[in-house]
């Protein structure tokens, strides 16, 4: 086998109860003409060497699933940059979803990418880079920025509910006056 079409992947499988699973998942992947797989109960991965020349990514995920099993798919939310438009938006669709094992959608009032992809056949530096070929930026939301940005709106919120309470307590007084005034 020609070592520059050789590639390895570490994908999560869903699924295994027991070491029987594994063994039954590795001997599928092992049938496979270019493929050198280990399965491992415990971490519940696939290890898999393979040809692309000789095997592609989806007679792999299909060897997976013959067995019974799955691979577990993961979701991530990317942050968008330099969007403008609609096109822009469907623009980096286009690109992500061009990669294997991925389903993203974009939107463009939040300037964010929703992606699921495939662990193993695409990582989320994968994805950035796709958006970045496309001439946009893009990095992940993690959830401690995700927590940062509920709490910046949160206080935002707060200093605005605040400020209406302030407005309404030296509205009211104006207003009941005159309607006084204006009594019959």
């Amino acid at each position: 086998m020609n070592s520059s079409s050789f590639r390895q992947i570490e994908s999560p499988i869903e699924g295994m109860t027991c070491a029987a699973c594994a063994a039954r998942i590795e001997k599928n992947l092992n049938k496979l003409s270019g493929v050198q797989a280990s399965v491992n109960f415990t971490n519940e991965k696939a290890h898999v060497n393979y040809d692309e020349k000789q095997v592609n990514t989806g007679t792999l995920i299909n060897a997976i699933e013959h067995a019974g099993f799955h691979i577990a798919p993961r979701s991530v939310q990317l942050q968008l940059h330099k969007m403008t438009c609609a096109a822009c938006a469907e623009h980096i669709e286009k690109a992500l979803n061009k990669l294997p094992g991925v389903t993203a959608t974009v939107n463009i009032a939040t300037e964010t990418a929703k992606v699921n992809f495939t662990p193993g056949l695409v990582t989320v530096e994968n994805l950035i880079d796709a958006v970045i070929k496309t001439g946009y930026g893009a990095n992940e939301i993690s959830d401690s920025s995700h927590a940062a940005e509920k709490a910046r709106r949160q206080a935002a919120y707060q200093a605005k509910l605040r400020l209406f309470w302030i407005s309404a307590i030296f509205t009211l007084p104006l207003a009941l006056q005159m309607g006084y005034v204006y009594r019959p």
